[in-house]
């Protein structure tokens, strides 16, 4: 088998395995989502000191558990048994959160900065970061959010998809069939 077919039916069998388990894809998005928001979690708690809300810290905090909680509900929502949809649509509530959860840091980190420079004092590089991580998480959380809800739209769209192959097709030898002609 040359290099190029056997990339080809690497590829291939990943497909095949998306196929058959088209909820990987969410899964994946959720747990990128939540490391995007863990890795920064210094730079959030580092701007809620600044923030003059009270419960931008109480955000943070909610916000991380709730992220880690995701895919811990999203992980029990799809079992052997198939889909449990109380856990799924608890899933898509706590993504729901998250979003307003970031929006609502957002706007009072933004507010703050606005202050900040208003006031004339000197600039603080951690509002500026946060609102940064902040809109790449609520980016993340979209796409996320449309991963778990459009999962029944392109998991059949993936069935569609033509994953079989000939006889042949990553054969590079011809001579069986020759011996098989001679064998008759």
């Amino acid at each position: 088998m040359s290099f190029g077919a056997s990339i080809k039916e690497f590829f291939r069998k990943k497909l095949v395995g998306l196929k058959r388990k088209p909820e990987i894809l969410p899964l994946l998005a959720i747990i990128i989502s939540c490391m995007i928001y863990t890795f920064k979690l210094s730079n959030y708690s580092n701007a809620s000191i600044y923030a003059t809300d009270f419960w931008v810290a109480i955000l943070v905090f909610t916000t991380t558990l709730f992220s880690i909680l995701s895919i811990f509900t999203y992980l029990n929502s799809h079992t052997r048994k198939g889909t449990n949809y109380v856990m799924l649509v608890l899933c898509v509530i706590i993504l729901v959160f998250l979003f307003v959860s970031d929006f609502l840091s957002f706007r009072s980190i933004a507010g703050r900065i606005d202050a900040i420079k208003a006031a004339g004092a000197e600039d603080r590089p951690a509002l500026n970061q946060a609102i940064i991580d902040l809109r790449n998480h609520m980016i993340s959380l979209g796409i996320t959010i449309a991963f778990v809800v459009l999962k029944p739209v392109y998991g059949k769209l993936l069935n569609k998809i033509n994953t079989s192959v000939k006889d042949n097709e990553f054969d590079d030898d011809d001579d069986d069939e020759e011996v098989i002609a001679e064998d008759e």
